[in-house]
């Protein structure tokens, strides 16, 4: 019997020691380990061997690290990192290109996250490629472009091979006479009309207001459809059909009647780069002849998109002829900042072009230039902001 009670009473003391808890020495440093998901765990090492490193954090709590878990051991705590948050960046179909942290993925969307805390919903089938970076914490933000960057289908009058995505709405007016509105049908697919009121003194009286609004010197309206077609990452192409309907007037013995007459023009566009930062060519030729005097026939587009930030960009829209009627400016050149505010974009910068003007008398030609402050407004409706 006394043998069993020696027995137990060894068997309580040993039990005693091990639910002791384990304690660092007098004098052990506090030292700093840095784990692989950035976390820092600070305390007094109690045990090492080759399996764990016990560690006594303050308040005699032991936490149990694993050698593969740590990057590096410091005797002073580093600087706290924010926690990195990845941006993932889709390249579109529609060249449209989304950044911001992904909320949620399913067969059917991809929710993003934009920098300007909006939220996209992406079809699985529109995006031709993804890149993954990371960032600085998500209070931060990220310094990101906007997707569908509000004016990126339009240079100053002219357009980009870009169009607006599906379900986007844009009205543009430039100088409060030029009105125009574009509906995305589908992403690459649009259709559009411009008019401007039927003021025909003061187009006859002033070719600066013509040449501004990029008509002819009497009242007309343009009916329009676009598409634009990626070829890889960095180039766009685009056709554009326009319908320019032309008042016209006869005069018989009686009276003088008005009617509508319409031409038809075509435009092939192509723009290299991004919709925020791109170089568009294009070439603007006549379908059928009905008014041969429309200015845009026969003209050479060269414009740009720059981006400075993600509010200013600065945006150039020239245009050469290179054959065609005398009736219209031999080129248009204009410049403008382009800053951007969520939904809406304003344009402010200088229109000007040269004028071929020929003299009977000595049958001799010269070549004047006009330049007048350019002024357009911009909003979209819908889509991705």
């Amino acid at each position: 019997m006394k043998r069993f009670y020696s027995f137990l009473l060894f068997l309580a003391w040993s039990i005693s020691l091990c639910a002791q808890p384990l304690k660092a020495p007098k004098g052990t440093p506090t030292v700093h380990f840095t784990l692989t998901d950035s976390t820092v765990v600070s305390g007094k090492i109690i045990r090492q061997d080759s399996a764990t490193i016990a560690v006594q954090r303050p308040g005699k709590y032991v936490t149990y690290l694993q050698p593969n878990q740590i990057v590096r051991i410091t005797t002073t705590r580093p600087a706290r990192q924010a926690n990195p948050t990845k941006i993932t960046s889709f390249s579109l179909r529609d060249g449209a290109t989304v950044s911001g942290q992904v909320v949620r993925q399913t067969p059917v969307a991809v929710v993003v996250r934009q920098a300007n805390g909006t939220q996209s919903y992406i079809d699985p089938a529109d995006i031709l490629s993804t890149s993954t970076m990371a960032t600085e914490a998500a209070s931060s933000g990220p310094k990101a472009i906007a997707s569908d960057a509000i004016g990126a289908p339009y240079l100053l009058s002219g357009r980009t091979a870009y169009t607006p995505s599906a379900g986007t709405v844009y009205y543009r007016n430039t100088y409060l006479i030029r009105n125009e509105a574009e509906v995305g049908i589908t992403n690459g697919w649009s259709a559009g009309v411009i008019t401007n009121p039927s003021w025909n003194f003061v187009y006859e009286t002033s070719s600066y207001l013509s040449e501004a609004i990029y008509t002819s010197t009497d009242f007309g309206t343009q009916v329009y459809t676009r598409v634009g077609v990626p070829i890889g990452k960095s180039i766009r192409l685009g056709a554009v059909l326009t319908t320019h309907l032309q008042r016209q007037y006869t005069l018989n013995s009686f009276d003088i009647r008005s009617y509508i007459r319409s031409s038809l023009l075509g435009q092939v566009l192509a723009s290299f780069g991004k919709p925020q930062n791109n170089i568009t060519l294009g070439y603007t030729f006549r379908i059928d002849d009905n008014l041969m005097f429309l200015q845009d026939f026969g003209m050479l587009t060269i414009g740009t998109i720059q981006y400075l930030s993600p509010s200013l960009s600065v945006v150039s829209d020239n245009r050469i002829r290179i054959h065609g009627n005398s009736y219209g400016p031999a080129t248009r050149l204009s410049a403008a900042l382009r800053i951007r505010k969520r939904s809406h974009a304003f344009d402010i910068g200088i229109f000007s072009y040269t004028q071929q003007s020929f003299s009977n008398i000595n049958y001799t030609s010269r070549t004047k230039l006009y330049a007048y402050p350019y002024l357009s407004y911009a909003v979209q409706l819908g889509g991705r902001r």
